[in-house]
């Protein structure tokens, strides 16, 4: 049973890495974090983009052990540089999507 739901859910994943030229980041997507990130890598979901502001508003547990001072834990900077999107953050590898069929 659980092999069957890993395949199903492997199936619904989009997988973008830092830099992706088409695909700009949602709400609701998975940060993914290398494991040069205290040595155990590290995973937040996007609860908000401020295309404006060229930021994004995270929610996450375990990042530097802070209590969330509102409705996010922290936010970070992002930019566009000839069609591609970067998150300023050094230990991002990219971001998954889920997919809805």
């Amino acid at each position: 049973m659980w092999l069957r739901l890993i395949s199903r859910l492997k199936n619904r994943l989009l997988i973008f890495l830092n830099g992706d030229k088409q695909h700009g980041l949602q709400r609701g997507d998975l940060l993914i974090y290398s494991r040069a990130f205290y040595s155990t890598g590290h995973v937040a979901v996007v609860l908000k983009v401020d295309e404006e502001k060229q930021r994004l508003y995270l929610g996450e547990q375990n990042f530097d052990n802070n209590i969330w001072q509102g409705d996010y834990a922290r936010d970070i900077p992002y930019i566009r540089r000839e069609n591609e999107i970067w998150v300023l953050d050094p230990y991002l590898i990219g971001w998954k999507r889920v997919i809805s069929q």
